[in-house]
């Protein structure tokens, strides 16, 4: 959430916790898969062929990046994607 969508309020920031009912999605555990895959949704709906392009994934990185800036993003987030 911005700041403009906070409309200036402070963004609580809740530790994730064994006990906390968001621990199955963003617990430790949770993101078990680190590989980033790109795939042609329109020719492989099933996203069964994973697609090999640097550059564009280079480019998608950068506009998630600038996205997470945008929206306060705190500096955790950016760990836990490795960006």
């Amino acid at each position: 959430m911005s700041r403009a969508d906070a409309k200036g309020a402070p963004v609580l920031k809740i530790p994730v916790t064994g006990r906390s009912p968001m621990f199955d999605n963003y617990g430790p555990g949770a993101l078990l898969e680190s590989e980033t895959r790109l795939y042609d949704l329109t020719n492989d709906p099933g996203q069964n062929s994973p697609l090999s392009l640097p550059d564009i994934q280079r480019k998608m990185t950068l506009l998630m990046h600038d996205l997470m800036r945008a929206n306060d993003a705190p500096p955790e987030a950016y760990a836990r994607i490795a960006i």
